[in-house]
């Protein structure tokens, strides 16, 4: 028999579990009969294995190309049942520059498939190159964010380093099917980029949401 308020989303009990080492039933089965739930369940950087998310990240540096403007996508492929959140992005201008940042949905395959690290050696065998969900690309092409939509832009010197993000609130998400790119306006010059992110798998009630099966 189910109780009332009963939590189905389990990975919540499941962290407190593994942080504690509770045995036997989870702590939490089920929430209070008034409106005093809370969820500040965020320790650190550490706690988010135990809360289901996994952190990859890596670099990449993209030759000049005439003609052809460097850039980074991350994308979430349309089958990988994932939510992934960006939480840096870093490039560093060879030429005067302003970079772009461009939503692509649905996102397309282009570029050089690049190196995931994972973060966190608990992640799957704990492995350093534990293969992650979503797929982080580079490369120069005319126009890296075709039939996207640029959401932001900002003016960068010669040599100088930029970072997309400064709070948490700006971190982009990605449903399966979206990419988001990160590129150069001024062809034919040296890109060098950085991102990182997490992923975890999406509970039901958010597949519902979206309208993503499964």
């Amino acid at each position: 028999m189910a109780l009332e308020n009963e939590i189905l989303v389990g990975r919540f009990a499941r962290s407190l579990q593994k942080l504690l080492s509770i045995k036997g039933s989870p702590p939490t089965r089920q929430i209070s009969g008034d409106i005093s739930a809370q969820l500040p369940f965020f320790l650190g950087t550490e706690f988010r294995f135990l809360e289901g998310w996994n952190t990859f990240g890596g670099s990449c540096t993209v030759a000049a190309s005439v003609g052809n403007l460097g850039f980074l996508q991350i994308r979430n492929t349309s089958n990988s049942n994932l939510l992934v959140a960006v939480t840096k992005m870093h490039v560093i201008c060879a030429a005067a520059d302003i970079p772009a940042l461009g939503l692509v949905r649905p996102g397309v395959a282009q570029g050089s498939t690049q190196t995931a690290l994972s973060f966190d050696a608990r992640t799957g065998t704990g492995a350093s190159t534990a293969p992650s969900s979503a797929v982080f690309t580079s490369g120069a092409v005319a126009n890296p964010s075709a039939g996207g939509t640029t959401v932001d832009q900002f003016a960068a010197g010669v040599n100088s380093n930029w970072d997309v993000f400064f709070d948490p609130e700006q971190f982009p998400v990605l449903l399966p099917g979206d990419a988001w790119v990160l590129q150069s306006t001024t062809a034919n010059q040296i890109f060098r980029a950085a991102i990182w992110w997490r992923e975890r798998f999406l509970e039901e009630s958010e597949r519902t949401l979206t309208g993503i099966p499964g």
